[in-house]
């Protein structure tokens, strides 16, 4: 029987997973990309973001996200060392997310309760972040893993709750998204990297909503 509680760091990012049943990820190719990110996302209605520290402008970015698009949470990914997520506090970052995790990490984020979602892959994992708190997890690669590995692990650990990204595109989200545990979805693929005429963005926005509402009635029907 666990007798440990959820720390608020996870209870902070299951807060904002809750809201982002798909969790768009992207560079920002230029120093100018965040204001297409940002209108599009305004458009889309979507609540959060998770900027890429792939480019020399990740962390700029995400410090114009935050000016000019207040209501929107902005996170920055593929932070791997303690001193790139001390640069996530600095630059104003919503919540943090890793592909996997370390004792620093898992340390910063509990101390400054700040939002985390530290990446997991396997079931050792899964119960270290269990045991500190940790109930909410980045589950990657789970496009390789598979729905059928995620749902192995409802049994032992029924209170975790995932966000799934890795290897996952249009054509796999849904098998995800009928999994009782997967909270959110993340990927590139989920909305436009560059900026599009009027057309296309209606386009885009259209097919995002339909997945919005396909991910809710999967849900439901759990």
């Amino acid at each position: 029987m666990r007798t440990n509680m959820e720390n608020t760091s996870s209870h902070l990012m299951g807060s904002i997973l809750k809201r982002s049943p798909f969790l768009p990820s992207v560079s920002l190719k230029t120093e100018n990309s965040w204001q297409a990110i940002g209108e599009f996302a305004t458009k889309a209605s979507l609540m959060a973001v998770e900027v890429l520290l792939r480019t020399p402008h990740a962390e700029k970015g995400i410090f114009q996200l935050k000016e000019k698009f207040p209501d929107l949470k902005v996170g920055l990914g593929t932070v791997l060392s303690l001193d790139e997520f001390k640069r996530a506090e600095d630059c104003g970052a919503d919540f943090v997310v890793s592909p996997g995790m370390t004792k620093e990490l898992l340390d910063r984020a509990e101390e400054m309760e700040v939002a985390y979602l530290p990446g997991v892959m396997t079931p050792s994992e899964i119960q270290l972040l269990s045991s500190r708190g940790f109930w909410n997890a980045k589950l990657f690669p789970a496009g390789f893993l598979g729905e059928a590995y995620l749902k192995t692990l409802e049994g032992p650990y029924p209170h975790m709750r995932f966000c799934v990204a890795g290897a996952i595109s249009e054509d796999t989200w849904s098998f995800f998204a009928q999994c009782v545990q997967v909270r959110s979805i993340s990927g590139t693929w989920i909305m436009p990297q560059d900026a599009l005429d009027e057309t296309q963005t209606r386009a885009w926005i259209e097919k995002l909503e339909t997945r919005h509402f396909q991910f809710s009635k999967f849900q439901s029907l759990i």
